[in-house]
């Protein structure tokens, strides 16, 4: 009879012995060797500067059992979630509460690919030669469809809270969901349309605190808890949201 003990070890060696694929980031900043898991499954390993490729190998066959969990769970995830060259029927806003259909034609002979946009029955159309232009296509129409409403909440946020800004940008971002420089320009993901309008604003009180602190020091928190007692619970939440954004409008 196989002791269960044995065979545990023995799984544990095959999982020790798969290598996953993953891609390497250098960072001057890493003190450490690091592993980051996207919400679409892809997996980064955060490398020091002068730390041999031998060393990120055996790091990865080490966590390797966990990253196929991890993985594995992600891949259970609706496909508009995890695979980037998903292309939607509906997509889905929260800021505003929006339900745009989209309908796409491809035709070689169609010299410029384009979209056109009919705001009142929030429908898009898209006319391609080329399916890999869809993409591109939709990315340009969120960016201009997130202005419209992530301004006019920083500005009405900043207003409220007598908390100024400079200049405002709204671009896709990978790993911020926004920042403020010290001449007090702020910039916001356009990604933010998908997470609720409560989330959103309070990400927007959390730059315009950085106009007065540009740092996480107490007194920055002491100000962001003035402005929203309940920012722990925002920032938990933030957090997690990037499992809110559907993979194929990730940057």
């Amino acid at each position: 009879m196989t002791d269960p003990h044995h065979r545990r070890n023995h799984h544990r060696a095959i999982a020790a012995s798969f290598l996953p694929e993953y891609r390497i980031r250098v960072s001057a900043r890493a003190k450490r060797l690091q592993l980051k898991i996207s919400p679409y499954g892809e997996v980064e390993v955060v490398v020091p500067r002068r730390i041999q490729a031998v060393h990120v190998q055996d790091f990865v066959r080490a966590h390797a059992d966990w990253i196929q969990r991890v993985v594995a769970q992600i891949r259970q995830r609706p496909a508009q979630y995890i695979d980037r060259t998903f292309i939607p029927e509906q997509i889905e806003l929260a800021l505003p509460a929006e339900n745009w259909r989209l309908y796409h034609r491809r035709h070689e002979m169609i010299r410029k690919s384009r979209l056109i946009s009919d705001d009142e029955k929030k429908v898009l159309h898209i006319e391609v030669n080329s399916i890999d232009d869809i993409r591109p296509l939709l990315h340009r129409w969120l960016n201009q469809h997130a202005k419209k409403y992530l301004v006019p909440l920083l500005t009405e946020t900043s207003e409220e809270l007598g908390l100024p800004f400079n200049r405002v940008t709204v671009r896709v971002q990978r790993a911020r969901w926004g920042s403020c420089s010290s001449k007090k320009n702020i910039n916001l993901n356009r990604n933010l349309i998908f997470l609720p309008r409560t989330l959103v604003r309070y990400l927007c009180i959390h730059e315009l605190c950085h106009t007065r602190h540009l740092n996480h020091s107490k007194a920055f928190w002491r100000l962001v808890s003035h402005c929203e007692p309940d920012y722990q619970a925002f920032e938990r939440d933030l957090n997690r949201a990037d499992t809110l954004i559907p993979a194929w409008a990730a940057p």
